[in-house]
Formats: C-alpha cells, structure tokens, sequence
C-alpha cells in the first residue's frame, strides 16, 4: 500500500488529504473514513496502525497522529511487514498454484491438481507487533507444509481506549479484556478485508496454529465434499476445541442460557453442523459470510460487544443467519508451547490450568491429564509471586 499526504490551497481548499493506494485503486482519506476498501493499515516505517470504518473511530480518535502514546508503536526491528507473504513461495510446493489461475506472487493462494484449481483464493495469519517470535514460528509451520500466508496485523489491545474498553466490558455478558477485544476487531477486520478484496474464500489462520499432516493432504477432498453438501457455506472450521468443552466454560461464567442448546450434528462422512465451538485458530470463510458476519458484528460493536469473538459466532442472532460448518477430524491444532496468551492475557500455566478444568468438566480426561502436566511444569519452571495457590491447583 502506497500512501502519499498531499496539501496545498488549490488542491484541498487549505485542508491536507490523505491518499491511499492499494492495488490498483487510489481513495482519498477524509474525515468520514474510506470507503469500499474498509479495512486497512496506515504504514509509517516499521509502524501499522488499524484504519477502520466511521462507526470505530472513537476507539483509535488520535489514530493518524504520530505524537500520540496511547497507542503501540513498534520499531522496525526484523518486523513482517503488513501484507507480506510468509513462508512457500506461490510456485513452490506442493500446494503451488499456475501463473494462469494466481498471477500476483504475492497473494497467498492455495492450490491442488499441480496448480490447477484453487482451494483458497487468501491465506491470513493474525499477528500482533509485538510477537515477532510467534511469526517465526508459524512461518516455519507453513514452510514445513508447503503452505504460505498473508501476515494480518492483530489490532494491539493497549490501543483501546480506557473508555471504550470499559463499554465493552460491562456490556459483555461476563465481561471482557482487552487481549479477547482486540481479538474481536482483528477478526472483524479480517472479514472486511475478505470483503474488501472480494475473495471468493479465504483461509484465516492465527499464529499460534498447527497443521495435522496426515487430515491436511485430504485438503482438496474435504472441500470439494464441503461444496457438494452445501455450494453456498459461510464458514468451516478446520480446527477448534470441543462442544463440551465450550458448554463446561460458558457453565462456570454462568451465561451458557445466552446460547442456543446445540451439538455437533453429523451432516456427511468429514462435516459436521457444529455447536457451540471455542477457538479460532483455523477456519475457512467465503466472501457471502464475510458479508453477513461484518453486518452482524458491527452491530455489536455499536451496541457493546457480548462475549469473546469466538463464542460470540455462535450467540442466537449470528448463529441462525451462519451456514457453518466444521471439519472432523480436524486439519488445524493450536500450539501450547506459548508462556504468555495474548487473548487471556494469563501465563502459559495458567492457560493450561484453565483448559485442564474445562477438559476435566466435560470429562475429556486424557486431554485435560496432558494439559494440567503441562501446567504444573510451566508452573514449576516459571515460579512468580502469587503465583503458588494456580500451582498447588494444578498439582491437586
């Protein structure tokens, strides 16, 4: 993206104009925002800052102002640029896809049939600033696979206004904090990129995410079986954790009345209607539900957001509006090696204990066994103060 600021009496009438270029087209930036190509990033060197749509701009009000603190600036310090493609190179691999279907290099497409058909038209992956590590990490899962991506900056939850932050959280059923709201908007963001650029499907990935070899070579296989069940889905999980698991957290907040009372229901031989899912580190989204899921989470937004975006997919209202589905056995995990949860905004340890309790509740015990192990060692190996009584817990 190419930005200019252009002023001068006779151009602007005495009021500077910002410019965006993006692909082929230029929009001028004004104070009602930019329109039709919602949303972007406003690059300085080594720096991203969200522009996001007229309804959002009292959450970043200092948004285009350098001096401003409030937000999360970062030097460019071996940073992935915004948009930059991240690990197999577009004619590389196995997943490598022909000059004549994907001419752009730099999109992040996914193919099959030696290159081609096109399974995926995008692959992002959300990332903030600050975790460069993460990057280097998921960027050595896709190579690994043959895979490639798009990076998406991750929307910084220190740059939410104390006020706005505050709205959410007391309008959220059990409240909610920063790393889970600007989990919210980056997802948003994503769907309205997805719109934006008018995909016909993407691959959202977060960076914390892990390919299941042997599910992940029956790529091509599940999609065409999701096309024949239903031509017109919005949404597919590739990974996600359990119903049960989801109901036995939502159970202790006490809110799980909020949600519709829905299972997995079997709809093919690898597709399932899902209920309610927790995690987003995998999931396929065609440009149909991008349009119905910016249309909907907007609306929240304006109105204070509800619950974690995640399980706020499966509150009444998207729900019913949602042709979901999701892939069994799945093509995605997510890693649990990380010491710190963005999202939680809680240690390593602690994230297991929470998980093992939630595994443990819906009576999945090997799983909740290797999460609670995994707590106590994290636990063990990074003792803080006050930190005991979550050690003590997970050792019990």
């Amino acid at each position: 993206m190419h930005i200019a600021l252009q002023g001068g009496e006779e151009e602007t009438q005495g009021r500077p104009e910002l410019w965006v270029r993006r692909s082929r087209a230029v929009h001028a930036l004004d104070a009602q925002g930019l329109h039709q190509s919602e949303p972007l990033l406003l690059h300085f060197p080594g720096v991203a800052r969200p522009l996001l749509r007229p309804a959002y701009r009292e959450l970043f009000p200092d948004a285009f102002s350098a001096s401003d603190d409030g937000h999360a600036w970062v030097a460019d310090t071996g940073l992935v640029q915004p948009g930059a493609l991240v690990g197999t190179p577009l004619r590389e691999g196995p997943w490598r896809c022909d000059r004549l279907l994907v001419w752009n290099e730099q999109q992040a497409a996914v193919c099959s049939e030696e290159g081609k058909r096109v399974l995926v038209d995008q692959v992002y992956v959300a990332n903030l600033d600050t975790r460069s590590d993460r990057m280097k990490t998921v960027t050595a899962e896709l190579q690994r696979h043959g895979l490639r991506a798009v990076r998406f900056p991750s929307v910084d939850g220190k740059a939410i206004p104390e006020d706005e932050a505050r709205r959410h959280d007391q309008s959220a059923l059990a409240g909610i904090n920063r790393g889970h709201l600007a989990c919210f908007f980056t997802h948003l963001a994503i769907w309205q990129e997805v719109l934006s650029r008018a995909w016909s499907a993407v691959w959202v990935l977060e960076d914390d995410v892990l390919m299941v070899p042997d599910q992940l070579e029956q790529l091509p296989e599940r999609l065409l079986e999701l096309h024949q069940h239903d031509k017109h889905w919005h949404l597919v999980y590739t990974g996600r954790n359990p119903v049960e698991v989801s109901r036995a957290l939502l159970l202790h907040e006490g809110i799980l009345p909020h949600w519709p009372d829905r299972f997995d229901e079997n709809v093919s031989t690898h597709l399932v209607d899902p209920g309610i899912s927790e995690g987003l580190w995998g999931y396929m989204i065609s440009r149909s539900g991008a349009s119905t899921l910016v249309a909907i989470f907007q609306e929240m937004v304006k109105h204070g957001v509800k619950a974690d975006v995640d399980l706020a997919l499966h509150l009444q209202q998207p729900r019913q509006a949602l042709k979901m589905y999701a892939l069994e056995p799945p093509i995605t995990n997510q890693a649990a090696s990380d010491r710190f949860s963005d999202t939680s905004q809680i240690s390593h340890g602690r994230k297991q204990l929470l998980l093992g309790h939630q595994f443990l509740a819906a009576q999945h015990f090997a799983e909740a066994e290797v999460r609670l192990r995994d707590a106590v060692l994290s636990l063990q190996s990074n003792r803080k103060p006050g930190q005991e009584t979550f050690e003590q817990e997970a050792l019990r």
